[in-house]
């Protein structure tokens, strides 16, 4: 179908932190960074593991059968799903960033920090826009019930 073509370009795909990523790589115009929604969903992994669990950790991982699910482990520690670790993560990140010139960021209103908080720690190192967009249905988890937010901060080189 239309929806897998090839684009004549030398593509990558890339299985690393986002840390370790942004280290990797080179001349790049815009990053998207969709962070798990801290105390939105209690277990981000266990929501959206399917293709990396698939691809990746299962491999060589226990699986664990909890609340009707297997997931595996153990888990993978990121930095952005815990309260004590996620401003610094957060910082880490767009230090590392820095050389990418705009950034999107997808976050929940429902998340930890606010999204006042986030902004005035994004303002710090891009100019942003925010637009959010009210969920109207309950699609899936916690982070995405009707009446919750979706934001995206739209940040731009000061």
């Amino acid at each position: 179908n239309n929806a897998v073509f090839d684009n004549k370009q030398n593509n990558k795909s890339y299985c690393l932190d986002i840390l370790e990523f942004i280290k990797a790589i080179d001349n790049v115009d815009l990053i998207y960074f969709d962070p798990p929604y801290c105390n939105s969903h209690a277990d981000y992994q266990s929501f959206y593991h399917v293709l990396e669990t698939y691809t990746n950790y299962w491999k060589n991982n226990e699986k664990v059968y909890k609340n009707s699910t297997n997931r595996y482990y153990p888990k993978k520690y990121s930095g952005f799903d815990m309260k004590k670790d996620i401003i610094s993560s957060f910082n880490k990140m767009f230090n590392l960033a820095d050389k990418i010139p705009y950034w999107i960021i997808s976050y929940n209103n429902q998340s930890y920090p606010s999204k006042e908080v986030l902004l005035e720690l994004t303002k710090q190192y891009r100019n942003v826009i925010i637009i959010t967009k009210e969920y109207e249905n309950c699609v899936g988890g916690k982070g995405s019930v009707k009446g919750s937010q979706e934001i995206l901060f739209i940040c731009r080189p000061k």
